[in-house]
């Protein structure tokens, strides 16, 4: 079948298809506490100041230690009416994919505050024609599908309206399901009525939907993830490499086999985390994006999301918790008894499911608390005195971050918004041989990773090298 692709549509490589900053990966102030200067306090510029628990848990008031096995009562919940069949939380906002088994005609979009996890506050619900059960947001744009593809302007989350729509009916027997969107593309896994087949379905999205390239699998897909130019979508053989490097034209470049039916992956940096049913968790190495190689193995994991080093996983009841520091193996943390989800997500200091087989209810559930366990060994200060201070601060534009750690070895500055979620790393600049203890600098342009600007507030950042760090505070003005 030949998509019907606009004539004019004649680009070969997609502009928003590059390799991101691997900065860009999302993470919490829970990495800055780890390697905090001093136990009990923060360097904020030149001050050292008492550090409350809350400061040293990123700033969650409703943490708790997952190694404590707590029981997992939620901190609030919000009755939605009908079945939530996906999420997506961005920050302070849960987006909700919502449909009704029963009355097909419900297909609605709702936005929850969740900024007190406590009480969930109901922001705006939208419809469109079509059903929803798969949502991902990108930008000031929340996309969802089934059968069709809906975008809904969310600039303001308390206000949101359905702003473009794309009618997957000129392909008879064909129905949207799970979808990922980067940039101006969104990657969607199609269903074909009565076949095992299922396709891989390329969006420009930049505009008025438009499809663009496919791929035909002959087995079923349940999950993919995007790096770059690349796609990797999971199913029933295993782990299959697309090359997106043109929209119009995909290349299904191999397979990587597995056991059993994989049925998630979840990417961190330059690894793959894939679930295998009833199998080990296998960890690719994907710095080769285009050749990804096992490197390691892990649990048996249902769904799984991570947060930084952090790696939340469904296991049975419960939410087990890992730390992927090794990037080849996951150590347990802990766990979280009596969660009963069956989607979540987890942002900053929120953690938010659904279950449409048990309620309608969103819960909102505490992250993990760092700050209860024990400190790694290197953040003991040693001997000199660390410093780091932004100039100008407040500031429009740029700012130099002039730093000394003496006897620093290689290392980076981590700047994080007032969530604790990772806007960018810099790289520090080298000691060359010979060279004296001395303040250095770097410049942070006030672009997350991706290269776009980010909104002004408050942001704290991280210099480490060695086994030292300090923490300081920065204003972005408009």
């Amino acid at each position: 079948m030949v998509n019907p692709a606009p004539v004019s549509y004649s680009r070969v490589a997609h502009p928003s298809i590059v390799l991101p900053d691997p900065a860009a990966e999302a993470s919490t102030m829970r990495s800055i506490v780890h390697s905090s200067l001093v136990p009990g306090a923060l360097v904020t510029g030149m001050l050292l100041l008492p550090a409350t628990p809350a400061a040293l848990a990123g700033g969650c008031p409703h943490c708790v230690d997952y190694g404590l096995q707590p029981s997992g009562d939620p901190l609030g919940t919000l009755d939605l009416t009908d079945e939530p069949f996906d999420l997506d939380l961005r920050g302070n906002v849960v987006y909700l994919a919502i449909s009704n088994y029963q009355n097909l005609g419900v297909h609605e979009l709702v936005t929850v505050d969740v900024s007190d996890p406590t009480s969930p506050l109901l922001l705006d619900t939208a419809d469109s024609p079509g059903g929803h059960r798969s949502v991902d947001v990108e930008g000031d744009h929340a996309f969802v599908t089934f059968p069709d593809l809906a975008r809904f302007d969310i600039s303001d989350p308390s206000a949101i309206e359905m702003d473009g729509f794309l009618d997957f009916g000129v392909f008879p027997g064909e129905t949207a399901g799970h979808i990922e969107v980067e940039g101006d593309l969104a990657f969607v896994i199609t269903d074909l009525e009565g076949q095992s087949a299922e396709k891989l379905r390329i969006i420009d999205v930049s505009g008025d939907p438009a499809f663009l390239g496919s791929v035909t699998f002959s087995y079923h897909l349940n999950d993919l993830a995007v790096r770059g130019a690349y796609v990797y979508a999971v199913g029933f053989l295993g782990v299959h490499v697309v090359d997106v490097s043109d929209p119009l034209h995909p290349v299904h470049l191999g397979t990587i086999s597995m056991e059993n039916q994989v049925t998630d992956i979840e990417l961190v940096g330059d690894i793959a985390l894939v679930s295998v049913f009833e199998r080990p968790l296998t960890l690719l190495d994907i710095s080769d994006p285009a050749s990804p190689e096992v490197i390691g193995a892990g649990p048996s994991l249902a769904t799984i999301v991570a947060a930084g080093d952090l790696v939340y996983a469904l296991h049975a009841s419960s939410l087990a918790l890992y730390d992927l520091s090794d990037q080849t193996t996951l150590r347990p943390v802990g766990s979280l008894g009596g969660v009963f989800a069956h989607f979540f997500d987890v942002d900053g200091c929120n953690l938010a499911t659904v279950n449409p087989h048990i309620g309608d209810e969103l819960r909102m559930f505490p992250t993990h608390c760092a700050a209860t366990t024990a400190a790694p060994e290197h953040a003991n200060p040693g001997v000199g005195h660390p410093m780091a201070q932004g100039i100008p601060n407040p500031f429009r534009g740029e700012v130099r971050l002039e730093y000394e750690l003496p006897g620093s070895g290689p290392g980076e500055i981590a700047i994080y918004d007032a969530a604790g979620r990772l806007v960018r790393r810099l790289d520090l600049e080298p000691t060359r041989s010979g060279d004296g203890p001395g303040p250095r600098s770097a410049v942070w342009d006030g672009r997350d990773g991706r290269g776009r600007r980010s909104v002004p507030g408050t942001y704290f950042y991280r210099v480490a090298a060695g086994d030292r760090s300090v923490i300081g505070q920065l204003t972005l003005l408009r």
